[in-house]
């Protein structure tokens, strides 16, 4: 199978599946950024690849400010259980204890994104639309090719 180079005039979105880079595609087209773009894409992904980025995983991101001249990040990895202390967890031994399992940041870390990078065009709603849509209604999964 031969790769050709796909080009955007205006707008491109990379991911591994179909879907997903719709999605993105979409949101840009209606008036969204490139932060509001990787949250659909993600979401979508969540529901056709949910080994790859689903939502019992974290979310990490990465955002030039064109504003400020500067990088930005965030870290929406998982946080402990809002019971979970320190003296509890220097009570436990065993290191493997299922109390060590954090709780998945992948959802609250696509909305921080939303909210601190997004373009203000679109709701959150929106731009989880296709998502949803495609978790409730159904979509073609592709075969992955190793």
């Amino acid at each position: 199978m031969q790769h050709l180079p796909v080009y955007g005039h205006k707008a491109a979105v990379a991911c591994s599946q179909p879907l997903a880079a719709q999605a993105g595609l979409d949101v840009l087209c209606r008036g969204g950024n490139a932060a509001d773009a990787a949250v659909a894409v993600a979401a979508v992904l969540a529901v056709t690849e949910p080994c790859s980025t689903g939502l019992g995983g974290d979310c990490f991101a990465l955002f030039f400010d064109k504003t400020e001249g500067k990088v930005k990040g965030m870290n929406g990895s998982g946080r402990s259980g809002s019971g979970m202390s320190i003296e509890c967890i220097e009570q436990i031994k065993d290191n493997s204890h299922a109390l060590f399992v954090t709780v998945p940041g992948a959802a609250a870390g696509w909305e921080d994104c939303w909210q601190h990078w997004g373009s203000g065009n679109l709701s959150f709603a929106e731009i989880l639309a296709p998502a949803i849509a495609a978790a409730k209604n159904g979509c073609v999964i592709l075969r992955r090719r190793m």
